[in-house]
């Protein structure tokens, strides 16, 4: 599966601008998932923009220096997974969107949210 994972607030706490704190389990399940061989797309709304405008909010570098400091395995941010359907739209094509903004939220532990993939594949 390509799977899509927003980042603040279901990766981290939603803290924004800051990069809140990493939310439990995440760094296992979804390397889990990636060693499991599925494509992880990080989903953000955070921008490269920022970064060159001189700003001091977190930005696209930053998710992706927290990520590799964290030791979380992803295949891309914010662009489409090369086994994706559609290549050059600007919405990430997946298979899942994991999103704390999604109608009835998530759970806050990832455990869970993995046992809730398991489910869906049967």
């Amino acid at each position: 599966m390509i799977i899509a994972i927003d980042f603040d607030g279901t990766i981290v706490d939603h803290e924004f601008p800051k990069i809140g704190k990493l939310k439990p389990n995440a760094r296992k399940v979804i390397n889990r998932l990636f060693d499991e061989g599925h494509d992880i797309v990080i989903w953000t709304c955070r921008t490269s923009q920022d970064f060159f405008e001189g700003k001091h909010e977190p930005t696209l570098l930053h998710v992706y220096r927290f990520l590799l400091r964290e030791g979380i395995h992803f295949t891309t941010i914010n662009h489409n997974s090369p086994r994706a359907a559609f290549q050059a739209t600007p919405k990430v094509y997946a298979d899942v969107y994991i999103d704390d903004r999604n109608l009835g939220g998530i759970p806050n532990d990832w455990e869970d949210i993995y046992l809730m993939l398991n489910e869906n594949k049967s």
